[in-house]
């Protein structure tokens, strides 16, 4: 995951999208340590990136012809 992607939280993708502004570790550098702060429609939240899924990712390009 990185910054600019769109994301659901798994288990409350009715909830809305969100979009990652903040990718960090926490203390250790496992996959289960990673962290995202998250600006959601009512607001930012910090959580880990297993809880969330990714929809759109920042990194895709679309060219129209």
């Amino acid at each position: 995951m990185k910054v600019g992607d769109l994301v659901v939280q798994r288990g409350w993708e009715d909830d809305g999208f969100g979009i990652i502004i903040k990718t960090y570790n926490t203390w250790s550098t496992g996959p289960e340590h990673k962290c995202a702060t998250v600006q959601w429609p009512g607001g930012t939240v910090n959580m880990h990136i297993t809880q969330l899924e990714v929809i759109t990712s920042e990194s895709r390009r679309h060219c129209i012809n």
